[in-house]
């Protein structure tokens, strides 16, 4: 197992004021029915400077293995950390939001860890970073054959490459155990288009886009009960799931399209297990979710709302602690019948309170299954009764922890 990385990577300005960090965060609670538009700013902002000040601390503990296995990437890392304003390349105007990708977890991971995969992390995080349109050059070699990622693009296994990103294309030279090749990428009305890499999908509508990514694709380290569920092969019915899903949330819960794809970028599918309809999020690899494949558009619908609202919990970690662990207590969680601390009860709470939201609203919206909105909302009303209670008057919980909280609490007792 990896050491657990713990530097202090926050990025909240040493200025901000309290009650400006709180009133930021009251918009992470939950959305308003009235568009925010600045959040559509501010919450990739976070995540890039996270991701920034992440690569930086990285760099500096890992220097001397990343340097030895490349040439030019510590470089190219380090003048993103320096200036993330960098020009993108012309013509990109769908490219991925920098700083959201699961690269970024696997540098936390490996953060504290002097033996863990550090040029396949760097050249990770540097692959998405050309796919956001940073120019620069840069090699790397592997211990073992690993499939990079660009944008939508799953490069083949290499045990090393060469990568030029101009504007508007790039191109990646490598050898691996199959032989040598090269992959040629070329932006097209806004997109990334490959000659030698595999295409993964990506979903895309009423403004939430993200991509659906196989098991070849997944390299989280310590997440190995999760990666080994992953599924090789999207089933397509999935896809036209997703599209309904996203089609109940437009119609009957607007304000939640917003909330889903400021957060949700990147996706992978378990393998079903019996009677289960699973999903989750992992702290620090912002933007990307795993859902059960199960092709029912309103629990689909759901799990969205679910795990979009775990992202914005955790990128509020990211700027100040939820509690400040004075609370030693354990609290009932019906989520899992057992005793969670304080910290788990703000991540249940807020999260199963969006979705008692959501399927309020389908119902009041119209949503012909009347009858499931009214048994959902029954059943987490019953698990509020436990939730609530520890989130009242806490003195161990953040101005940034009641600002994520009390909002949604708010609305809740609205009818």
């Amino acid at each position: 197992m990896a050491k657990r990385g713990n530097a202090d990577t926050r990025t909240a300005p040493s200025n901000l004021r309290t009650t400006q960090l709180s009133e930021i965060i009251s918009g992470f609670s939950r959305p308003e029915p009235s568009y925010v538009p600045a959040l559509d700013v501010l919450v990739p902002m976070i995540g890039r400077e996270y991701a920034a000040a992440l690569t930086g601390a990285y760099l500096g503990r890992h220097f001397a293995p990343i340097q030895a296995c490349s040439a030019g990437l510590t470089g190219y890392l380090a003048s993103w950390v320096a200036d993330q304003s960098l020009q993108p390349l012309a013509g990109a105007a769908s490219t991925p939001v920098q700083g959201w990708d699961y690269a970024f977890g696997d540098a936390y991971r490996t953060l504290m860890n002097e033996a863990g995969d550090h040029a396949g992390v760097s050249a990770s995080i540097a692959a998405h970073l050309g796919a956001c349109g940073i120019r620069g050059a840069w090699k790397s070699s592997f211990e073992r054959p690993m499939r990079l990622r660009w944008d939508d693009w799953l490069l083949p296994p290499a045990t090393a490459v060469s990568v030029q990103a101009d504007r508007g294309s790039a191109v990646v030279e490598y050898s691996g155990t199959d032989g040598d090749g090269l992959v040629s990428l070329t932006v097209l009305d806004g997109h990334w288009e490959a000659v030698g890499a595999e295409r993964h999908r990506r979903v895309e509508r009423h403004g939430v886009t993200f991509t659906v990514l196989v098991s070849d694709a997944l390299t989280m380290r310590d997440y190995e009960d999760l990666t080994e569920r992953a599924v090789a092969t999207i089933p397509p019915a999935m896809f036209g799931a997703f599209d309904e899903a996203l089609d109940i949330i437009a119609e009957y819960t607007p304000e939640y399209l917003p909330w889903v794809s400021r957060t949700i970028h990147q996706m992978f599918l378990l393998h079903p297990r019996p009677g289960k309809v699973e999903s989750g999020s992992v702290e620090h690899y912002l933007g990307l979710v795993h859902l059960t494949a199960h092709p029912e558009p309103l629990p689909i619908a759901e799990l969205l709302v679910h795990e979009a609202t775990h992202q914005y919990m955790n990128v509020a970690s990211k700027l100040q602690p939820l509690d400040d662990g004075t609370d030693s207590q354990v609290y009932w969680s019906p989520a899992v019948n057992m005793e969670r601390p304080i910290s788990k009860i703000v991540a249940a709470f807020h999260a199963f309170g969006n979705v008692m939201l959501f399927y309020r609203r389908c119902r009041d919206a119209g949503l012909a299954n009347r009858g499931e909105c009214e048994r959902q909302e029954a059943l987490l009303g019953g698990w509020m009764d436990h939730l609530i209670p520890p989130l009242v008057d806490n003195a161990a919980l953040t101005p940034t922890g009641n600002a994520l909280c009390q909002p949604l609490l708010r609305a809740l007792r609205e009818r």
